[in-house]
């Protein structure tokens, strides 16, 4: 004969699923900090602070040799006000490799 439980309660509509088995509920201080929540704050709040201390203009950075002579020979100076052009791909919504990776436009 073989002896089975009996199967767990069904749950109602909305009830909330509860892991009662495996941990209890933090109710307390002491349990949100055991749980994680100063690791988490640490992790969200420590690069915004540490970069209130920072420098910007310390996080420029110096071109080598070689792309300054190329800079100086095309006018960048002039024309671009000394910025260097750069393109940046955002794939954030996914990567469509089949045919959107073709830039398309005119000038300015």
């Amino acid at each position: 004969m073989i002896i089975r439980r009996p199967p767990p309660r069904k749950l109602g509509l909305d009830e909330p699923i509860r892991h009662t088995e495996s941990h209890k509920r933090p109710v307390t201080r002491r349990d949100f900090l055991a749980q994680g929540l100063a690791a988490g704050m640490g992790t969200v709040i420590a690069p915004t602070v540490f970069g209130l201390f920072a420098n910007p203009k310390a996080a420029m950075a110096a071109l080598s040799p070689d792309l300054e002579a190329l800079r100086s020979t095309c006018g960048i100076e002039v024309l671009g006000a000394g910025k260097i052009p750069f393109i940046c791909i955002d794939l954030a919504g996914g990567a469509n490799m089949v045919g959107s990776n073709v830039l398309i436009g005119g000038a300015g």
